[in-house]
């Protein structure tokens, strides 16, 4: 009778535990706004200038004299006088249906409609939940295809509480993060329909997704190798797939169509500040460390380094190179893009990324590290017991790291600044443990 009971809750929580995630995640998010002075910076900076797309649109009705809290980043294009931010609407296009519900509101609720009062910032907060989670479904679906339903959880689950991933859903929501993530596990997911039945609508879609994900992000277009080499093994497997594009070269025109269309208001708003259809944004940030890229410091910098803020995502790096032998689950290609983008990102001349938690370039590449996290977990599950325990518990360790680093980053003991430094973190690190 208990084992049958037992059975049925593990059975109900392994098909819902994604709303109590989802739930928890919002609901801790609106503890934030309530308990600390950190909600500010939910719409400030990057995350402002994502987000002002809305206001000017629906609140302001264009972008001259243009209201901005950090007024300082978003200035007037000198030739046009036009409000200007270097940074892609593809963000304020996921962000409308929960700012447009917000502005609705909030007269009716007694808050300011000024696009910046308390309910437009859970607004935001619940539309960077909403994406990651409706991420983790898609991925879901991708992954219970070929692991059990247990391992994905376990696997998913970590992503959420073990990883950055968690930081931008619950305290940096204006940020790109979540949103691209959602985009990656769509992307991901269509990847094996298009090959399996190529319909127009299909592709136009698929070309949608990725250019909404160049939108937002113009270096994440990498992930485009992903469907090229997408289940290829061998030389016959290459072979095969340059047939398929042969035969459907003519659906390119569809694919252009999507990404084209998903572009189309930036470059209106390009011409519309600028007088040209076409702009480099970030006018004088560059990549100045091409011929040497901060890849150590990248990953084990005390300024943002991956390993030291988030070292969970070990894991899923030493599951990828084990796959590699025989190509599971597309290992090749993820390393491929894993070491490309590292590479780039590198050398961007500000290699940390200012002032986040994490090295947060990679969390929407998460949804691709989630395949070998899982192919690690149930592979030892299945070979060597003692293996999974001692892999179950580094998760457990850095689920508990990123945990508290959360805690510690919204009290301000880890602060916002750019120059994180060892001294900072051995204090961190004294009270964690």
């Amino acid at each position: 009778m208990v084992k049958k009971i037992l059975t049925h809750i593990l059975s109900f929580l392994g098909k819902y535990y994604l709303v109590f995630l989802f739930i928890f995640c919002v609901q801790h998010s609106f503890k934030v706004v309530h308990h600390t002075s950190r909600t500010r910076l939910v719409l400030s900076s990057d995350g402002e200038g994502y987000y002002l797309y809305l206001t000017a649109i629906f609140i302001n009705g264009s972008f001259e004299n243009l209201f901005v809290r950090d007024d300082w980043l978003y200035r007037p294009y000198p030739p046009t006088g036009v409000k200007f931010t270097k940074f892609t609407s593809g963000v304020a296009m996921l962000e409308a249906p929960f700012f447009l519900v917000a502005h609705g509101l909030a007269p009716k609720l007694g808050y300011a409609a000024d696009g910046y009062s308390e309910i437009y910032i859970r607004a935001i907060l619940i539309a960077a939940a909403f994406y990651a989670f409706m991420g983790l479904f898609f991925l879901k679906r991708v992954l219970e295809k070929k692991f059990s339903r247990i391992i994905v959880a376990i696997s998913l689950i970590s992503i959420v509480l073990g990883t950055n991933l968690y930081h931008y859903i619950i305290d940096s929501g204006g940020m790109s993060h979540a949103y691209s993530f959602f985009l990656f596990s769509v992307f991901l997911y269509l990847t094996p329909k298009i090959y399996e039945n190529p319909k127009p609508l299909k592709v136009f879609l698929f070309g949608i997704i990725l250019g909404w994900i160049t939108l937002i992000r113009p270096t994440n277009a990498i992930l485009l190798l992903y469907p090229i080499f997408y289940n290829i093994s061998d030389k016959n497997d290459l072979w095969e797939r340059l047939r398929f594009f042969q035969k459907h070269l003519w659906k390119i025109t569809f694919f252009l169509l999507g990404a084209f269309l998903i572009f189309l208001p930036q470059l209106l708003y390009w011409k519309y500040v600028s007088g040209s259809y076409l702009l480099y944004s970030y006018t004088d940030e560059s990549f100045i460390y091409w011929k040497n890229p901060q890849i150590w410091n990248f990953w084990f910098s005390p300024r943002n380094g991956w390993f030291i803020y988030t070292p969970l995502m070990l894991a899923p790096i030493i599951g990828l190179f084990f796959g590699l032998r025989r190509n599971l689950n597309n290992h090749l290609v993820i390393l491929a893009i894993f070491l490309i983008i590292t590479y780039v990102l590198s050398s961007w001349w500000c290699w940390w990324f200012g002032g986040a938690l994490g090295q947060r370039s990679y969390v929407e590449f998460y949804a691709l590290f989630s395949f070998p996290l899982t192919w690690i977990l149930q592979t030892s599950f299945q070979k060597n017991k003692i293996v999974f325990v001692l892999l179950f518990v580094f998760l457990a360790w850095g689920t508990d790291v990123n945990l508290k680093l959360n805690r510690f980053h919204r009290a301000s003991l880890i602060t916002s600044d750019d120059f994180y430094d060892w001294e900072m973190l051995g204090k961190v690190w004294k009270k964690m443990y």
